[in-house]
């Protein structure tokens, strides 16, 4: 109790000494001048005087923060109904519940409702400034208890026409606080926070300053910092232009402009964000991690990638980028193989590692969840363990007949082929590809010629699919002109379910009367492979202000043109969804497109949940004409 109670007194003393060393370089008058003290405290000695206010900090300062923490709150929230109701119109969407600050509409919202509650704010803002000044006379080197007495100065200095010196006492505490604590990470952002809060250019060096240093010291905390230099005017260029920001800034930064709807200056962003990727590396002391840190780092870079990756696909795809969305797609393929493996790596550490794996592709091959290179290595393994054929004729099938294996995925199978043997079909088609692939299209089609018609042994899915590839490797044979293939070059190719849904392409009809204004939007999409029986597409266009104008949402199922068959499509067959749009919804600014299974929202195999596209897009001159071309 004696030692415990000497370490007190001695950080007691020590803190007291700060504060008042601080204020004196500030050029302020010490805690034990200061207007109001009881004259029995200044008279006590400075030890003793700070072992007293020590022990009132837990039940009187921070009682008093408490309390002004609690009034500013109870004011913000009341800030946010009044916005809430001043949205009324555009809440009615279930995603646009919640409040964002950096939604330019919503902050609109907000700044109304602030200057409607102005008369209460003053109310509140008196009471609060007299907790402040007694939290801060009873810990005078309590940073927090200076930066919330300052954050209500400089709100009064802007509320209350009679505030007087109120910034001016708000910027001393500031002073204060980061003098006491120039290594607080926390501290220094605080202060950079309220410092913006009014915006003045004449305060972004100091602004500038805090929030690098807190940045450098934590780099979480650009989430605090990035908004506080925004306000005060610091450009992106100067942002991006810094040496060394990690992606921990980078991230809160491309948020923030995202938000904004700075779009240009978020997709630079991203450009920075993808090159700091390319060059993360492991530290130099990586060699003496344990496997369980490796996989942790591997992890956390493949997560940036695949968000970095995401991101970069969505602002491509509302700009209508297609050149950007082809040269993502080799990057998107190495990073879903990328954690595929390290998810497979990770169930199968311990012992049985190829059972595991197995066990897992199975899993995710019959959920649709991984692409064809994988399901080749789920099949490799089944052949492997010896286990029957049968359950591979499909899976299998469906790549080989959209031609998504490669010649080494062919070899491979073929390898095994004495225990393929037990299905002549997929003997078949392995090998008809194999002469394919080896240049030699007419022995192909002879391989392929006995199971066009062969219903019995061939799945029905599979029959036009068959039949269209016979009919490719006849004209390769005969050095005929094929007819052009509708897919063979799609602008969006986007993917859901590992490859066995695909977006093609995405554009509008015009109007038959000649109106500038497109009569229906188009969408091409294919399928490869089964899908759920309840799949769902939903559409909605919104206006210039964000605004819902159109919405239509169908089970694919109910559709006659798509042939869906409860989930079990023709494979490789299109299906060319045509939606009329009303007249309010021609000249509108987004379409978003969302698919569903049941109530589920399904991600595309790149993460995206929602695709975005800004309205005018194409317009095709004449309906049908093919969006391919």
């Amino acid at each position: 109790m004696a030692i415990g109670a000497a370490l007190a007194s001695g950080r007691a003393a020590r803190a007291w000494q700060l504060s008042e060393d601080a204020r004196r370089e500030l050029g302020l008058s010490p805690d034990s001048e200061e207007p109001g003290r009881a004259s029995s405290a200044r008279s006590r000695p400075p030890l003793e005087a700070s072992l007293a206010a020590v022990r009132r900090v837990p039940a009187a300062s921070r009682f008093r923060q408490t309390e002004v923490e609690v009034r500013l709150e109870q004011h913000r929230r009341r800030v946010e109904e009044a916005a809430l109701q001043w949205l009324a119109p555009e809440t009615e969407d279930e995603s646009d519940w919640a409040l964002d600050p950096l939604d330019p509409v919503h902050r609109e919202a907000l700044a109304a409702a602030d200057l409607a509650l102005r008369l209460e704010e003053a109310d509140m803002l008196r009471p609060a400034r007299a907790a402040a000044d007694a939290a801060v006379a009873l810990a005078p080197w309590d940073a927090g208890a200076s930066l919330l007495r300052a954050r209500v100065l400089f709100r009064m200095a802007e509320v209350l026409p009679d505030a007087g010196d109120a910034e001016a006492r708000g910027r001393r505490d500031l002073d204060l606080a980061v003098a006491l604590y120039p290594r607080d990470a926390g501290v220094l952002a605080d202060s950079a926070s309220i410092l913006s809060a009014r915006g003045l250019e004449s305060d972004r060096g100091r602004v500038l300053e805090w929030g690098g240093q807190a940045m450098v010291l934590d780099p979480s905390l650009a989430k605090r910092v990035l908004p506080a230099w925004r306000a005060v005017g610091v450009g992106t260029d100067q942002v991006l232009s810094r040496p060394d920001l990690p992606d921990t800034v980078l991230w809160p930064l491309y948020r923030l402009l995202d938000k904004a709807r700075r779009t240009g200056e978020a997709r630079q962003c991203l450009d920075v964000l993808g090159r700091v990727l390319a060059d993360d590396r492991p530290p130099a002391d990586s060699h003496l991690w344990t496997p369980n840190l490796w996989r942790r780092w591997q992890v956390r870079q493949m997560r940036s990638r695949q968000r970095w990756i995401r991101e970069t696909l969505r602002h491509a795809l509302r700009a209508g980028d297609w050149e950007d969305l082809r040269r993502m797609a080799p990057l998107s393929t190495d990073v879903l193989d990328a954690q595929i493996r390290l998810t497979l790596e990770t169930d199968s550490s311990g012992g049985g590692s190829d059972v595991m794996r197995r066990l897992r592709l199975r899993e995710d091959v019959a959920q649709g969840r991984v692409p064809a290179r994988w399901v080749v290595e789920w099949a490799l393994l089944e052949l492997s363990a010896g286990l029957a054929v049968a359950p591979l004729v499909e899976p299998l099938g469906e790549w080989i007949l959209l031609d998504e294996l490669t010649k080494e995925d062919i070899s491979r199978l073929s390898a095994w082929r004495s225990l393929i043997a037990e299905s002549p079909f997929l003997v078949a088609l392995l090998d008809a590809k194999t002469a394919e692939q080896d240049g030699r299209p007419g022995e192909a089609a002879r391989i392929l010629a006995p199971w066009r018609d062969d219903a019995r042994h061939v799945p029905s899915r599979f029959v036009d699919a068959l039949r269209d590839w016979h009919a490719r490797l006849q004209g390769k044979a005969s050095a005929a002109p094929a007819e052009s293939d509708p897919v063979s070059a799609p602008r969006l190719d986007m993917r859901y379910f590992g490859g066995r849904f695909r977006l093609l392409d995405v554009g509008m009809e015009a109007a038959e009367d000649g109106d500038t204004l497109p009569s229906g939007l188009r969408l091409d999409w294919r399928f490869c492979g089964r899908l759920p029986h309840d799949l769902a597409l939903d559409v909605r266009i919104r206006d210039a202000s964000g605004r819902r104008v159109f919405r239509r949402r169908v089970m694919v199922d109910e559709i006659l043109e798509a042939r869906f068959n409860r989930g079990a499509p023709v494979l490789g067959s299109i299906w060319r969804w045509m939606l009329p749009l009303p007249p309010r919804a021609r000249d509108g600014s987004l379409v978003e497109i969302r698919l569903f299974s049941g109530a589920r929202l399904v991600a595309s195999d790149d993460g995206l949940g929602l695709l975005e596209l800004e309205m005018p897009m194409r317009i095709n001159p004449s309906p049908g004409r093919d969006m391919s071309e």
